[in-house]
């Protein structure tokens, strides 16, 4: 909303006024800050140190008669308006200076809550910046001093949200508040808005967490939300709020906006426990490429191949990659980087690192037949990308000398080099002693290292006292873009598809991040916030649902290999193989034909410790559930893979899972043809399965759009109005279009309760309707005996050809 110039030079303005346009009318808006201008006016921008210690009273510009509204329009009582507060209620917000307040209707409740507007004089400010010193209250030998600006230590000893003590509602419990609005049996003590504003600028906020500001630097990180954030040199006028609502959590958060909503509204999360909060080793530095960075990771490698069991565990064929670089340094710079085949090596095997970054749409530097021979003699450093530069940097600081990175090990003009080297990349990843990611950079020029404000890293604390009764209040940004962010903060790196089986199938990975650096290996994971070991813990029965849903790729891969190995049953790995098939399809290739090639090196691990077969990258054992695989919106098709493959489709899919023992039962059969399959690469020579079911004739009707803006669609039967009356929804692979010629083909029929069909929707590849291709899955519920009887009475089973 508009703050129409509020507020002024040398003022300091508390509001709750973001929310206000809930329950009064544009023209209410208006008005009210309109006159609370002219109230402001009042008052002088600077107050002299001789001025007596309280302000005088308000004058009676300060008092207005805007009458607030409920959302249904009916005044409040006339007590509700705004006025000058009591003496018995200064002092809430602002020690020694008068306020106005207005009560505000919250929706579905006759109780209002408090509107504070207040002006604070200079000599207050440094009055109150006084009380408003912090340390932390335990482990002070291992952190640092929290340092706040003069505007933060105002906003932190005048803000009410900060003097919140735990609510006693339970952690688990689950609750629904709507700002601005009643929340069942909570307190209006429990709920306060707050919008100060002292700089004038971005720029000056950016200046004040440079200078070394914990607020302030938590407050200008990058979003990870992915919301635009204000540039550093923005002359926009800055807004900080502190909404308060108090919960088991914490006592609410922290915003800043600019006035005309230009850049998003960057939000930070108060919470009353102690998180980890020790700003040590190299997160204390402003760079990632520091000596103390290099030790620490040195530490996590030595700890890992120590004291883990299952990454100690080394391939016994002494395998090493066809061609590897050797790294030297001098001085701590590169010096040189030199190709050499494996082969010509005086040892049979050599540790190894090896790179998993973004290659982008750049021209970089590669192997070709062409410099085979040159880059055996010397690589040029300076033709080498900054990844490729910081990968080499980081190998000769962790003590190796062989590096291996795809672009410029494997001759990329060559499509027998390639035929050779890709299939080895299960073993090249997962022999290799280190992986590098490059986590953060979107291209090949990013680097691995970058330019942080430890600050905006690690929690602040804005409220000291017995961590043990949570009597402490923290201001932290969490959502960092990490290794295992997923969303609006999924990092590049992870957003390529490539990598998914990079990750999965590499032991031990260092992670170079936007933020900071992080350790992941199959047993256990840390940060520079988290320099100690995080042991993981696996669970015993891998077929659980949960776990399946919540571990990382590397631990679903490890997991998926432990219960094949163990001799565990299919319902006992498949989750955890359509959990790295879910994290792929979240992510993207330039190169449309590399979607087999950027997994086949994961599908062939997992096939060798099955012992299973892929067809089209589905599991030739249980290709009747597998074809019933669902798209999360419509995305697009490619001519790579037959429809029925999810390897055809670009974009994320999930698996459909049916329990045969609880109720559901199979309407069709589904059976490839036989055909031999192309030699140890997961898919087929022949693209037609033979599935003999019931196929109705159906059309396809938007019905509308979801709160995500993806479409929704119904299907209806051709032959019989009646069809209407069963509830038909449908996933499409791609948005429908113009008038398709449909059929509706059920698969699998629940018995229990209503009951419910789900199926796949087809139409035909040519006009004789002799083999048709996939177009999506729909679910069917029926309501009663005749529309069991409608579908299935007299229908016949037929064959078709799904290609």
């Amino acid at each position: 909303m508009e703050y129409h110039g509020i507020p002024f030079e040398g003022t300091v303005w508390q509001a709750s006024a973001r929310y206000n346009n809930a329950v009064m009318s544009r023209a209410d808006v208006d008005a009210f800050f309109e006159k609370a201008r002219l109230g402001a006016a009042q008052y002088p921008e600077s107050v002299p140190d001789d001025e007596p210690e309280t302000l005088p009273a308000p004058t009676p510009a300060m008092k207005t008669n805007a009458t607030v509204y409920t959302p249904h329009e009916h005044p409040l009582p006339s007590g509700n308006q705004i006025g000058s507060p009591s003496r018995g209620e200064r002092g809430i917000n602002t020690a020694h200076s008068e306020q106005s307040t207005i009560q505000r209707a919250q929706r579905g409740s006759n109780q209002a809550d408090l509107f504070v507007f207040g002006v604070t004089s200079s000599r207050q400010q440094r009055q109150q910046n006084r009380q408003a010193e912090f340390t932390f209250s335990s482990n002070r030998a291992s952190v640092r001093a929290n340092i706040f600006c003069e505007l933060c230590k105002f906003i932190i000893a005048n803000a009410r949200a900060l003097r919140f003590q735990p609510s006693e509602v339970r952690h688990d419990a689950t609750s629904i508040h709507i700002e601005g609005g009643g929340s069942g049996n909570r307190s209006q003590n429990s709920r306060c808005s707050e919008v100060f504003a002292g700089y004038k600028t971005f720029a000056e906020l950016y200046k004040s967490a440079s200078d070394g500001c914990h607020l302030c630097s938590l407050l200008t990180a990058p979003d990870a939300e992915g919301s635009l954030d204000a540039p550093p040199n923005s002359a926009s006028q800055v807004f900080i709020g502190v909404y308060g609502d108090k919960s088991f959590d914490g006592p609410g958060r922290i915003e800043i906006q600019d006035v005309h909503e230009r850049y998003g509204r960057k939000v930070i999360n108060l919470y009353f426990d102690s998180p980890s909060a020790k700003i040590q080793g190299s997160l204390q530095y402003k760079n990632t490429n520091t000596d103390e960075l290099f030790e620490l990771a040195k530490g996590w490698l030595e700890h890992c191949r120590k004291h883990h069991d299952q990454c100690r565990r080394e391939s016994t064929s002494a395998f090493m990659p066809t061609r590897v670089l050797k790294v030297s340094c001098t001085n701590g710079e590169l010096s040189s980087v030199q190709l050499c085949p494996t082969a010509e090596l005086n040892f049979p095997r050599a540790p190894y690192l090896a790179l998993s970054h973004c290659w982008g749409t750049q021209n970089i530097i590669q192997l070709v037949s062409g410099t085979l021979a040159p880059f055996q003699r010397d690589v040029p450093i300076t033709k080498l990308s900054q990844n490729f530069r910081d990968a080499a940097l980081i190998t000769a600081h962790l003590g190796y000398q062989y590096l291996w990175i795809d672009s410029l090990c494997i001759i990329q003009d060559s499509p027998e080099d390639k035929a050779r080297e890709i299939p080895k990349m299960a073993e090249i990843y997962g022999n290799a002693i280190l992986t590098i990611a490059a986590l953060g950079a979107k291209d090949s020029s990013g680097g691995c290292f970058v330019t942080r404000n430890p600050l905006a890293l690690v929690p602040a604390l804005l409220r000291d006292g017995d961590a043990d009764v949570r009597d402490q209040v923290w201001a932290w940004n969490h959502a960092l873009p990490g290794p295992d962010a997923d969303g609006l903060i999924r990092p590049p790196l992870h957003r390529r598809g490539w990598v998914v089986q990079e990750r999965a199938l590499a032991r031990r990975t260092l992670h170079f991040g936007s933020a900071m650096v992080y350790w992941e290996c199959l047993e256990a994971s840390a940060s520079e916030a988290q320099p100690e070991m995080q042991e993981r813990a696996f669970s015993t029965d891998t077929s659980d649902p949960v776990f399946a849903h919540q571990v990382g790729i590397k631990t679903a891969l490890q997991a998926l290999r432990r219960s094949a190995e163990s001799g565990g049953a299919w319902e006992q790995w498949e989750g955890l193989w359509w959990k790295l098939v879910k994290e792929y399809t979240a992510s993207q290739l330039t190169r449309v034909n590399d979607k087999w090639n950027a997994i086949s090196a994961l599908a062939m691990e997992a096939e060798q410790c099955t012992k299973m077969r892929l067809y089209h990258g589905l599991w030739e054992c249980n290709l009747f559930d597998e074809i019933l695989w669902q798209c999360l919106e419509p995305g697009k098709r490619n001519a790579f893979a037959p429809s029925w493959s999810w390897l055809s489709y670009e974009g994320q899919i999930q698996a459909k899972r049916f329990n045969y023992d609880g109720g559901f039962r199979r309407l069709a059969t589904v059976n490839k043809p036989g055909s031999f399959r192309v030699a140890a690469d997961g898919l087929g020579r022949s693209r037609e399965l033979l599935i003999r079911g019931y196929v109705f004739q159906v059309y396809s009707e938007q019905i509308q759009s979801s709160d995500n803006g993806v479409q929704r669609y119904a299907l209806h039967l051709c032959e019989d109005n009646s069809g209407a009356e069963l509830v038909w929804r449908w996933s499409p692979d791609v948005n429908p279009k113009g008038e398709w010629d449909l059929a509706a083909l059920p698969l699998v029929k629940s018995c229990a309760g209503d009951g419910e069909i789900w199926g796949m929707v087809v139409r035909p590849t040519d006009a004789s309707k002799l083999s048709w291709a996939r177009v999506g899955i729909f679910r069917l519920y029926w309501l009663n005996q005749e529309a069991d009887e409608l579908l299935f009475g007299e229908g016949e089973k037929q064959d078709i050809v799904l290609v």
